[in-house]
């Protein structure tokens, strides 16, 4: 990766001619709306602080994940140079060619194409930081004054004053390093775009802070790898358990086959009259086929129940999180990373697995384990839960449909109280995760655990005392938490 600091103007306004030179998908010089637009990303990205990788890159990929069609990339001159001509076509059939073919790619424009027009460009400079970082592409550090002046300078005068008059011929010895070194890594590259970064334009959280993109990128890695590890088949399920009659009004927003009186289950005695209409003389009619995808229109008796089972998991973090923002010396992450990322991997495999019945998960933080109005001996617990938006960014659809909330408890009082109303309405399961030994009531209706996070990996505390063994790999016992918890909440 080639960083060089450009501190004369001079050198630095002919840096980035150079780059709009080389442009292949489009020639920024002969476009005024494109060469604006390509010295507006590239002030986002100098901002940032980040090298300016040449703006032919810049232009490309721009332009690509703006919808631009790629046909192909200019004709290279017969002026041309060998060497130069050589890093352009490589440059056009290892990079621009798998871009327009790459689907992580082709998902990330998809995400772009919903931002509002003002928040466009900051999601653009987003992909092409992450994009230039992916391929170790690197760059010229130089002044944002100096972009500030060349944009300014295209409204002043004519776009022709802008080139190298006669036009170049060959690279300088710098962008050629910059193209050689971005090939080679293109080559060993399986997939161009991560998909942490598509994620990421699709939550919106690229329009984030750094803490917070560092912070979600590192998460969704955790939710990959804990999803490897885990068993791809669910444990057997006791079906039909403290199932609960459940009236089809309450249950519209679950859809179960039809309307409050039509359905599309039934026998041929119950069948509507109006569906006869789709019999033909010719086999198969049109009757037959809406038969066989259970598409035909039955009568059925108002007061028709369906049992679906009711479960409520609870995800109770103790009041002072200050211990899981901790970074252990063998885990790639702090404990409060890999513990989100578990909370996430659970809530999704058991959407999965128990589509079956009606599932909600509270995600809870407990303000203080002391009764409201109590205050001797309080133990110092954290003033404010700062990974809450980011739970909320990466459960954002499950929100909206109302299988997940996020929210807080203000003392235990509340706690046991709200657990002890929810036991009679369906089965409640509750994960305790904290940092010290402070015990905390909970209601004998519900089935209550516990983890224990005061080191690299959560340790499950039940009737049985916590497994102190040394493990040999620090990273082990998290999925086997997850599986053993998984396996206690699909009783």
């Amino acid at each position: 990766m080639q960083v060089r600091e450009i501190r004369q103007m001079e050198e630095a306004t002919r840096y980035l001619l150079e780059g709009l030179w080389w442009s292949r998908v489009a020639q920024p010089l002969e476009e005024p709306a494109v060469l604006t637009t390509a010295l507006e990303w590239a002030q986002l990205l100098v901002a940032e602080g980040m090298p300016l990788p040449p703006l032919s890159f810049v232009v490309d990929v721009g332009l690509l994940a703006s919808g631009r069609w790629w046909q192909g990339g200019r004709p290279v001159g017969s002026d041309i140079s060998a060497p130069t001509a050589a890093l352009l076509r490589a440059y056009d059939d290892r990079l621009l060619t798998r871009l327009s073919l790459d689907p992580a790619f082709e998902q990330a424009a998809a995400a772009l194409a919903r931002y509002h027009t003002s928040e466009r460009p900051r999601a653009l400079a987003f992909l092409l930081k992450q994009l230039a970082r992916h391929l170790h592409l690197g760059g010229a550090t130089l002044s944002l004054e100096v972009l500030r002046s060349l944009l300014q300078r295209s409204q002043q005068m004519p776009l022709h004053q802008f080139g190298p008059t006669p036009p170049p011929t060959d690279m300088s010895p710098f962008l050629q390093q910059l193209y050689t070194d971005m090939l080679q890594t293109v080559r060993r590259l399986p997939l161009l775009v991560p998909w942490e970064d598509v994620a990421a334009l699709e939550d919106r959280s690229a329009l984030g802070g750094l803490a917070q993109q560092v912070a979600l990128r590192q998460i969704r890695r955790m939710i990959s790898w804990l999803q490897q590890r885990l068993p791809p088949h669910p444990p057997k399920v006791k079906r039909d358990h403290l199932a609960l009659p459940t009236r089809l009004p309450i249950e519209d927003h679950y859809p179960v086959g039809g309307y409050a009186s039509i359905t599309t289950r039934g026998s041929l005695e119950s069948l509507l009259h109006s569906q006869l209409a789709y019999m033909e003389d010719e086999t198969p009619d049109l009757f037959d086929v809406k038969f066989l995808r259970n598409e035909l229109l039955y009568y059925s008796r108002d007061e028709n129940q369906f049992t679906r089972q009711r479960r409520i998991g609870v995800f109770l973090l103790g009041p002072d999180l200050r211990p899981l923002r901790f970074k252990d010396p063998k885990l790639p992450c702090q404990r409060m990373i890999l513990l989100l990322a578990a909370i996430i991997v659970i809530i999704h495999r058991l959407l999965d697995w128990l589509s079956h019945e009606t599932v909600r998960f509270e995600i809870r933080w407990l303000e203080s384990i002391h009764a409201e109005g109590s205050h001797h001996g309080s133990k110092a617990a954290s003033s404010d839960w700062e990974e809450q938006p980011w739970l909320e960014l990466l459960l954002r659809p499950l929100r909206q449909r109302g299988n997940v909330v996020i929210d807080t408890w203000s003392s235990p009082t509340q706690a046991y109280e709200t657990l002890q109303r929810w036991s009679h309405q369906a089965r409640v399961f509750c994960l305790r995760i904290d940092t010290s030994y402070e015990e905390i009531p909970c209601p004998a209706t519900v089935h209550a655990t516990r983890w224990l996070i005061d080191g690299p990996f959560p340790r499950w505390l039940t009737s049985a005392p916590p497994d102190d063994e040394a493990q040999d790999e620090p990273m082990l016992p998290w999925p086997q938490a997850v599986t053993q918890l998984l396996e206690h909440w699909l009783q």
